[in-house]
């Protein structure tokens, strides 16, 4: 497994992701560097007694672009409504909770800094995915 680390730590919070999904996210991102591509994460969150969270990312699922303007992605909601269903089977199949994390997203031609879209996309997904961490 892969660990993030970054601003995160200053918050006692860290993400791992699976190499298998790394790959999936990496191999999303090669896709194209003309357009921004989006995905859900699937995983779990552990918080420990010590105040330490951790994001723990299992399976990613690219996301398909609807809006067609080159500096614009968004998940669809029966998207998101999907991949909160396969993650529930995944729970099912495995005992191992499983759920919507988070989402990555990409800036070709811009900036990382998030933009007033994005942060308004990440409020949209944290009220639909309770106890979502990553943002």
């Amino acid at each position: 497994m892969a660990e993030i680390k970054n601003d995160f730590a200053k918050r006692n919070q860290h993400v791992i992701i699976t190499t298998p999904a790394l790959h999936v996210l990496l191999c999303h991102a090669y896709t194209t560097e003309s357009e921004e591509i989006i995905g859900l994460l699937l995983g779990d969150v552990v918080d420990y007694q010590n105040g330490y969270t951790c994001s723990r990312i299992f399976h990613v699922r690219p996301q398909m672009r609807v809006d067609r303007r080159h500096d614009r992605v968004e998940v669809e909601d029966q998207s998101l409504v999907n991949c909160q269903v396969e993650a529930s089977h995944h729970q099912a199949a495995t005992g191992r909770e499983c759920r919507v994390v988070g989402w990555y997203h990409s800036h070709p031609k811009l900036a990382v800094t998030p933009s007033v879209v994005d942060l308004r996309y990440q409020v949209k997904a944290a009220n639909c995915t309770p106890k979502s961490m990553i943002h």
